[in-house]
Order: C-alpha cells, then sequence, then structure tokens
C-alpha cells in the first residue's frame, strides 16, 4: 500500500510538473491568473518592484566568470548603477542612467570593465 501512495504521489507531481510549460509567474495580485507563455520568468505587480543581486565591485569581480553566463545581471552599490556580463567581450559591462546639464536622463551602456586588466 505504501508503495502504490508513493508511486501515485510521483506521478501525480510530475504530471502537474510538466503542466506548467517551463515559465514561472511571481504575483501578490490574486487576480493574476498565469505567467505569459513567452516568458520564462513573469513577475507581476502593481505597487512593487525587482531587487537584483547587489554586490561591491570587488564582489562581483570574485565571481568565477564563463561565457555561459552572458547576460548575468547585478547592481553594483559602488558605482550606483546595473552591471551585466559581456560574453562577446569578456567584460563587465554598465547600464547607468546620466544626468546631463540639461537635467534630462540620457541611458549609457557603453562603459566596459574588463576583470582580467581592471581597466575600463
Amino acid at each position: 500500500m505504501k508503495k502504490k501512495l508513493i508511486i501515485f504521489l510521483y506521478l501525480s507531481f510530475g504530471l502537474a510538473h510538466s503542466q506548467q510549460g517551463g515559465n514561472v509567474g511571481i504575483s501578490k495580485d490574486i487576480s493574476y491568473s498565469s505567467p505569459d507563455e513567452k516568458a520564462i520568468l513573469d513577475v507581476h505587480s502593481k505597487n512593487a518592484g525587482v531587487l537584483f543581486p547587489r554586490l561591491t565591485t570587488s564582489e562581483r569581480n570574485a565571481i568565477n566568470i564563463s561565457a555561459q553566463d552572458n547576460g548575468l545581471l547585478i547592481y553594483n552599490v559602488d558605482e550606483k548603477c546595473f552591471n551585466y556580463y559581456s560574453a562577446l567581450a569578456n567584460n563587465w559591462k554598465k547600464m547607468c542612467g546620466v544626468d546631463d546639464s540639461s537635467g534630462s536622463k540620457k541611458e549609457n551602456i557603453s562603459s566596459e570593465f574588463n576583470t582580467k586588466t581592471n581597466k575600463r
């Protein structure tokens, strides 16, 4: 009897898992029905945001990085800027909002930091 129950539970959980289609939805809103089928992760909120890992430059540089980590995203607390890893350039790039003299914001995603030479 115990074996049958274990097999039943295993099959039930396996079937439920296979029906999800590989995408995950996260929401605090009870009216949210299901994640977008084209997204692996769909975060839904009307009053909250997403916090990415917050690391110092030293902590970021200590990550054992490889080409498979292309696009890895962190928030750099030293630079007050998002950083992502570019496997093509083999370095970290910044994504920052930069104020110009007129007070309007411009996006800056051209800065690069080579972790091998520690130079921009």
